[in-house]
C-alpha cells in the first residue's frame, strides 16, 4: 500500500500537484533503487499515460496542460531532466495531438464561414491564433518548427490573394469573400481596406 502511495505521489509531482524532490526520494527509498533509475521509471509511466490522455484533449486543454507542464518541468530535480528519450517522445506526441486538434477546429472555422456564421467563425479563429501564439512563447517547444507552419496556415486563411479576389467581388456587389477574409484576420491594412470598400459600395447604392 505504501509503495503504491509513493508511486502515486511521484506521478502527481510530475503533474505539478506534489513536491517533486520529496516524492522522488520517498519512491526511491520505497523500491530500493537509486533516484536516477526511479526517475526513469516514473517518466516512462508518466509519458505513457499522458500520450493516451492527449488524444481526448481539445486545443484549449492541450495548451493549458503544456503551459502548466513547462512550469513544473523547470522545477523538477535533475534526475528527471536526464530522461531525454521518453520526454522527447512525450513532446512529440503532444505536438501530434495538438496538430490534430488544431486541424479539427480549423475545418470547423471554414464550416462556420460556409454557413455564414460569422461570430462562430471569428471566435474559432481567435482561439486558434491565441493557442498558437501561446505555444510559440514556450521554451519547452522551441525545437518544434511545425508550430510556425500552423501560424502561417492561419495567416494564409486571409492571404493577399484572397484579399485581391475579395476586392474584385466587392466591385460586383458581392461581399461574402470579403467578410470571410475580415473574419479570419487581425485587422491588417488590406482587411481594413476591404471594410472601407464595402461601406463605400453600400453608400453608393443606398
Amino acid at each position: 500500500k505504501e509503495s503504491r502511495g509513493s508511486e502515486k505521489q511521484l506521478q502527481m509531482a510530475l503533474d505539478g500537484r506534489h513536491a517533486p524532490s520529496c516524492a522522488l526520494q520517498l519512491r526511491a527509498k520505497m523500491i530500493a533503487k537509486n533516484k536516477q533509475d526511479t526517475a526513469r521509471e516514473a517518466i516512462s509511466e508518466f509519458a505513457l499515460k499522458k500520450k493516451q490522455t492527449f488524444a481526448a484533449m481539445n486545443v484549449s486543454d492541450l495548451v493549458q496542460w503544456i503551459i502548466t507542464h513547462e512550469r513544473v518541468w523547470k522545477n523538477l530535480p535533475e534526475e528527471f531532466k536526464n530522461q531525454t528519450e521518453d520526454y522527447s517522445e512525450l513532446l512529440q506526441e503532444f505536438q501530434k495531438c495538438f496538430h490534430k486538434a488544431f486541424d479539427k477546429d480549423f475545418q470547423s472555422m471554414y464550416a462556420h464561414l460556409d454557413k455564414k456564421q460569422w461570430g462562430e467563425a471569428r471566435q474559432t479563429y481567435q482561439d486558434l491564433k491565441s493557442a498558437v501564439d501561446d505555444l510559440l512563447e514556450l521554451e519547452v517547444l522551441k525545437s518544434f518548427r511545425s508550430l510556425k507552419k500552423l501560424q502561417t496556415k492561419l495567416t494564409s486563411s486571409a492571404g493577399r490573394s484572397r484579399c485581391t479576389w475579395a476586392k474584385d467581388d466587392i466591385k460586383k456587389g458581392e461581399f461574402y469573400e470579403a467578410i470571410c477574409v475580415v473574419v479570419t484576420s487581425n485587422g491588417e491594412k488590406e482587411e481594413v481596406e476591404l471594410l472601407e470598400m464595402i461601406n463605400e459600395h453600400v453608400l453608393k447604392n443606398l
